[in-house]
């Protein structure tokens, strides 16, 4: 099911169906999928995407080549889903590409959440709670 999968970006990018961590396949596939969790559950344009993973040196075919790496995405994402089927997790609407991240499942949403809980905090004990939530959420520097 789609909304198993959970997604890590403060630190290194991982994602979790249940406890086991997914083979997100290559660097420039990985690098596609960071970008759509940047801007999770809001369409990406392929443009931006290609402009995001390869700057100044894009590939001629950039279009093709971000289809091919949604498609592995896909593959990882929702491995039940038959390949004609619309995808649930990852769509394409003439907007661009929209990863779908339900609430609680992107690690950098969980930070702010925590934050946004510490400021509004009427306890200071409290406030620290939601604070050390946020920090252990990073994985590294």
């Amino acid at each position: 099911m789609a909304a198993s999968v959970r997604f890590e970006i403060l630190g290194p990018l991982r994602a979790w169906r249940e406890d086991t961590e997914l083979d997100l396949g290559p660097g420039k596939q990985r690098a596609v999928l960071a970008v759509l969790l940047l801007n999770a559950n809001r369409p990406t344009p392929t443009a931006r995407i290609v402009d995001a993973v390869w700057g100044n040196e894009p590939p001629e075919n950039g279009v093709n080549v971000v289809q091919k790496y949604v498609a592995g995405l896909r593959r990882i994402l929702e491995p039940g889903r038959s390949p004609r089927t619309p995808g649930q997790l990852l769509t394409l609407t003439e907007a661009g590409y929209t990863l779908v991240v339900p609430p609680g499942r992107l690690d950098a949403e969980v930070f702010t959440d925590h934050v946004t809980r510490a400021r509004t905090a009427g306890r200071t004990a409290d406030a620290a709670g939601h604070l050390r939530a946020a920090l252990a959420l990073w994985r590294d520097e």
